[in-house]
């Protein structure tokens, strides 16, 4: 079963972060808008098991391309590298896997929009992510932990510190932090 390796830190200057890979000669493999839909059971059995169901449509803001994906991730290995196992499919129609994934019992219980910059360094996939409410984000994913570290030692981020919840975490935390009731957060809702 395949495996994610990655590390998350805050982004306080994406633009300095572009000019870096740029000069490093990183290439930049295209931007998405994404809409992803968190499902769990009624009784949350996937969260507290440490697992996440997603389902994903990713829009090229370069051109015309879409994606549906659903992804499966299992529960983290210890350590400082985030490490679990992820599972994806990739679907033709959205509307197909939201009757699936009902159908089977899950239920959506947040779903958010993600701005994303693809970089690609080395054997590593560099992320430049932008969500609602929360801000800019790096993420390195890559084959093994030390190729990763590496990677984020070229990129001048080896100080930033690591950020171990998921989008869907931090997210959440914020949205109950400061009383707001959203079950669908776009960039439109976080801004008015």
């Amino acid at each position: 079963m395949p495996v994610e390796i990655e590390v998350k830190m805050r982004l306080d200057a994406p633009d300095a972060l572009e000019a870096e890979l740029r000069s490093l000669g990183a290439t930049c493999r295209g931007s998405v808008l994404e809409q992803n839909t968190y499902y769990d059971t009624p009784a949350a059995d996937l969260r507290r098991g440490g697992q996440g169901l997603r389902l994903r449509i990713e829009q090229s803001i370069d051109g015309d391309q879409r994606q549906v994906i659903v992804t499966h991730k299992g529960p983290r290995a210890p350590g400082s590298v985030k490490s679990r196992q992820e599972t994806q499919v990739h679907l033709c129609d959205a509307g197909n896997g939201r009757e699936l994934l009902e159908a089977l019992g899950y239920r959506p219980v947040l779903s958010f929009e993600k701005r994303r910059r693809r970089w690609q360094l080395d054997d590593c996939s560099v992320e430049i992510d932008t969500l609602p409410y929360l801000g800019n984000f790096a993420e390195i994913e890559g084959p093994d932990e030390p190729t990763i570290l590496a990677v984020r030692r070229r990129i001048g981020m080896d100080e930033v510190p690591l950020i171990q919840k998921s989008y869907l975490g931090l997210l959440r935390e914020h949205l109950k932090t400061h009383g707001i009731s959203e079950a669908h957060v776009t960039f439109e809702s976080a801004e008015g």
